[in-house]
């Protein structure tokens, strides 16, 4: 199941351009012009020194026949790279995946209800299959703001 939730996040992801390097910005929302002046701050501590990082925020938004597709990410640089992306159309529900490049990968899909929830086998392949049929269109891309976004995304970046 771990597999199958990975390559799906895997997949998602790379529908909107979203790769480790050395593929981040070849294409998708991952190119300059989608990187916002928002930033996630993170603080980390060690002991008894803190240190406050901050991370940018990417956003993009692609139309999806009479609808719009918006997406916005961080990309945590760190020993592993670690992406944590947040999508929604129109105003419908907001969903959150969230992959460390790593040996032993992790991936994790979640439906935003004021806080992230972890979502069935059902929605995460309902879910999958909707961005699939998106980008089976050849979107294009254009800047966007993270705006109703940014909350869900500080919130998935906080998560362990």
């Amino acid at each position: 199941m771990e597999l199958l939730q990975r390559e799906l996040v895997r997949h998602i992801m790379g529908n909107f351009g979203i790769a480790p390097p050395p593929h981040f910005g070849a294409g998708g929302i991952t190119t300059p012009e989608f990187k916002t002046n928002k930033a996630v701050k993170m603080e980390y501590t060690d002991g008894e020194e803190s240190e406050v990082i901050s991370y940018p925020v990417w956003a993009g938004q692609a139309q999806l026949g009479k609808g719009v597709l918006r997406v916005a990410f961080i990309d945590i640089e760190d020993e592993f790279h670690e992406y944590c992306v947040v999508f929604r159309v129109d105003d419908l529900q907001i969903y959150g995946v969230k992959h460390i490049y790593m040996e032993g990968e992790l991936a994790s899909f979640y439906v935003w209800q004021d806080d992230w929830v972890p979502m069935t086998l059902a929605k995460k392949l309902y879910i999958s299959s909707g961005i699939e049929q998106f980008a089976d269109h050849g979107p294009l891309w254009t800047p966007g703001e993270p705006k109703d976004l940014f909350k869900p995304l500080a919130s998935l970046v906080d998560m362990s």
